[in-house]
């Protein structure tokens, strides 16, 4: 993670701030949030990367997909 929020940063100039949390865990969640706003005192752009249904479009996938990759 390191390295890819190196390169973004190196391509675009800006700051990169990434942490790895637990999307289950609240404590986790309270704790990034936490963390950015201290950093930052605000949050502009959240990107959350919690797994999922293999790529694709949004309609492609049925509820049994969007079920399996949740648990």
């Amino acid at each position: 993670m390191a390295a890819a929020a190196a390169e973004i940063s190196a391509a675009t100039g800006g700051e990169v701030t990434w942490l790895a949390i637990d999307l289950t865990d609240p404590v986790q969640i309270r704790h990034l949030a936490d963390e950015i706003v201290r950093r930052y005192s605000r949050i502009d752009i959240l990107v959350t990367n919690a797994g999922g249904p293999p790529s694709g479009y949004f309609d492609d996938f049925d509820d049994e997909a969007w079920f399996a990759a949740t648990n």
